[in-house]
């Protein structure tokens, strides 16, 4: 999500960047909890944004954001989640939504990761890795976009790596795969680069 909005961004075109719901957050200030992956999205978009209007419910467990909110005694406020969607849509830029843990992630126990994608109308785009492996899950999560509805933009291969002299069939040959098997247009292939930095101050 962080890419994308920062190849858009870098291109000229506004955006708009949201996490719905994010755990493993540190205590800041006065208490706050501050998400990371927030703070990265911010700096991706160069969004002036406020943390909680890009992330508006946070939790400090890492944990499945049902399971955090059990920890925590405080219940995901699933409409706070949906009035920081709609205020970022108001604004009339294209949003760009970072999911938790995959479709099939449990919000709370009766709203999963999937179900929202839905209500929001989202189109998916599934962030896969390379290597042995992944077809199966890359196209178990196709099949739940799939079979909840859902819009498919496509699948990014990601942190590919393949060394010279070091043959890698499964990761030379899986995004052909995902692509036949699935019906699923691969969008892109991201190499692998160590040394590039998911630090905010680094972009």
């Amino acid at each position: 999500a962080g890419a994308i909005a920062h190849c858009l961004q870098s291109g000229g075109r506004s955006v708009e960047v949201f996490k719905p719901v994010a755990s493993g957050c540190r205590r800041g200030g006065g208490g706050q909890l501050i998400s990371a992956d927030a703070e990265f999205l911010a700096a991706c978009a160069d969004s002036s944004r406020t943390l909680a209007e890009i992330a508006p419910v946070r939790y400090a467990a890492p944990l499945s954001p049902n399971v955090a909110a059990a920890r925590a005694g405080v219940p995901v406020d699933i409409q706070a989640i949906f009035d920081g969607y709609s205020a970022l849509v108001a604004g009339g830029r294209p949003v760009i939504v970072e999911g938790v843990g995959g479709l099939l992630c449990p919000i709370s126990d009766e709203l999963w990761v999937v179900h929202l994608a839905k209500m929001m109308a989202l189109s998916v785009v599934i962030v896969a890795r390379p290597g042995l492996g992944t077809i199966n899950h890359t196209l178990l999560t196709v099949a739940a976009a799939r079979s909840a509805g859902l819009t498919m933009a496509g699948v990014v291969i990601n942190r590919y790596l393949v060394e010279p002299g070091k043959p890698d069939i499964a990761t030379e040959t899986n995004p052909a795969q995902i692509a036949a098997l699935g019906g699923a247009e691969i969008l892109a292939i991201v190499g692998e680069d160590p040394a590039t930095s998911v630090d905010g101050d680094a972009l």
